[in-house]
């Protein structure tokens, strides 16, 4: 009897345990606009390989009318959820050229997009805590969306991010982009 109780609970152990472990999967999506930067680079992470999906955008055609009393609308909610949605909306009227690169596991890049997610909270409560007071004439705009594994989205933006004004943005940006620079066969961005 003590022997069948003890395998119950070397099987219960196990099984709890294996439920209890969290995927590191995700996915990083940039988002680059503006005059000198207008481009995408998602990274996606699983636990059977990692991907870095750069799209240059090509053309960019008008929106509808309805679409645009529809950004209009959200935009004027100032929701949570708005910007995800008026993002949505626009990218409709885009067209990109891709390239996809496999990062093989256990690099530096890895490392670098991995610390970013896992300070997130950190990055994001520090921005609020600190907004960016300088002003800015010419530049581009960031927009950095998170999904975790539990499905949920976030996101974080910047403009013109740079090592004082954002240190952690600016590092991942510039060890993204270097990356994807010296690892790509032919990359298609500049």
């Amino acid at each position: 009897m003590k022997i069948k109780n003890l395998f119950i609970y070397v099987i219960l152990l196990s099984f709890i345990n294996g439920y209890s472990q969290q995927d590191d999967s995700y996915e990083l999506k940039i988002l680059f606009s503006g005059m000198i930067e207008n481009h995408k680079i998602d990274y996606q992470k699983s636990e059977k390989n990692s991907r870095i999906i750069v799209s240059r955008l090509v053309s960019n055609s008008p929106s509808s009318e309805n679409d645009y009393l529809k950004m209009k609308e959200l935009i004027a909610e100032n929701k949570e959820y708005a910007l995800r949605k008026v993002i949505q909306i626009t990218e409709k009227y885009k067209e990109y050229e891709r390239d996809t690169l496999y990062i093989e596991s256990e690099n530096s890049l890895e490392k670098t997009v991995t610390d970013f997610v896992q300070n997130w909270k950190r990055i994001k409560n520090n921005m609020k805590l600190n907004p960016d007071k300088r002003l800015i004439l010419d530049g581009y705009g960031v927009v950095i969306f998170l999904k975790t594994n539990e499905l949920n989205y976030d996101h974080i933006s910047a403009r013109s991010p740079s090592s004082t004004s954002h240190p952690e943005i600016f590092d991942l940006i510039s060890k993204v982009k270097a990356f994807y620079k010296n690892e790509a066969k032919n990359p298609i961005l500049e």
